[in-house]
């Protein structure tokens, strides 16, 4: 993994000489809340109206750009950065490229393009951009065995668990409380959690009283529904308390961040191997992809003198199991 690894780092890097400062403009992954994380709506695009793709869109000394040779150049950027490039980002990716090509227009005028040094950098660079070409190849064109599938679902079904469920949040001090509320303290929340509790256990609706008492005014205005969620979309006591509840019995109180919760799960399945299938096939084609580069690394002849690189590097013990 470690070569293959170099191979698309080097490919990256030298792809952001032009096109690395887009990386800021990446936003960084949201903390977890106590409701699952739902998708925006899709927001107006702000992309000008198609232009002709024979049109010039930049000039730098006698080099011209159209919007196809645009449009191709963006290709080549790695795809977590193509997005920005075409949107917000494409002001500061043609600021960029401007300054790339003044130099490298500069560089030839000296006929630096002539050195040896250069011709062997860029030699080895289109190797690294040809190696890296392949890896991506391999990875979205390999077959998927059905059995290479079916074993990683069998094997990480916990990911795919999932649970429907209603909750009540009373919040405490140092929590944000909806307007108008009292601020509780930690005591006087548990407090009146338990009492929500006892009477939801004495016969009264969950769904009523999330409405009329939860601090989650999201969840509560649909009587507490949360739908359904895996692992990891909640924070990690209400995860916890969640998939361990029995279907219909109402949990404890259970503390988080946010304040003190009630659970009430309503379902708990796995998901199916059809609905993850394409999900997996994604997940595991890079693995995929780097044992068939091991293979063909064995088969390719290779001599190496060790009186002049020394002898292979060791290979790491692997980590003790954890003791139980």
């Amino acid at each position: 993994m470690r070569g293959i690894m170099v191979w698309m780092r080097i490919f990256i890097f030298s792809m952001l000489l032009i096109g690395g400062a887009l990386s800021a403009q990446v936003p960084a992954p949201k903390p977890k809340t106590p409701l699952p994380v739902k998708p925006p709506a899709a927001a107006a695009s702000s992309t000008p109206s198609a232009q002709p793709f024979d049109k010039v869109v930049l000039t730098v000394g006698d080099e011209k750009m159209t919007v196809g040779d645009f449009e191709k150049f963006v290709d080549t950027l790695p795809e977590q950065y193509r997005a920005q490039a075409r949107g917000p980002g494409k002001r500061q990716i043609v600021d960029q490229l401007v300054s790339l090509k003044a130099l490298a227009q500069e560089a030839r005028k000296r006929k630096l393009d002539q050195e040896p040094a250069f011709k062997a950098q860029l030699a080895f660079q289109a190797e690294n951009l040809l190696a890296g070409t392949l890896f991506r190849d391999l990875s979205a064109n390999l077959k998927v065995e059905d059995a290479d599938v079916r074993k990683y679902y069998d094997d990480h079904k916990n990911e795919y668990e999932r649970v429907k469920a209603r909750h009540i949040l009373i919040r405490f001090k140092g929590s944000a409380v909806p307007p108008g509320k009292k601020e509780l303290t930690e005591e006087e929340a548990l407090e009146k959690t338990k009492a929500l509790r006892a009477r939801i256990v004495a016969g009264e609706d969950f769904a009523t009283i999330a409405k009329a008492e939860s601090d989650d005014t999201g969840s509560g205005a649909n009587g507490g529904d949360l739908d359904f969620f895996g692992h990891g979309q909640m924070v990690p006591p209400f995860d916890q308390a969640a998939f361990a509840a029995p279907i219909g019995q109402i949990t404890e109180p259970v503390k988080s961040q946010f304040g003190y919760h009630l659970i009430l799960v309503e379902k708990h399945d796995v998901k199916t191997f059809d609905e993850v299938r394409p999900d997996i096939e994604k997940k595991i084609r890079p693995e995929l992809a780097k044992k068939t580069v091991e293979k063909l690394q064995k088969q390719t002849p290779v001599t190496i003198d060790e009186s002049f690189f020394g002898p292979p590097a060791p290979v790491p013990a692997p980590a003790p199991a954890p003791a139980k």
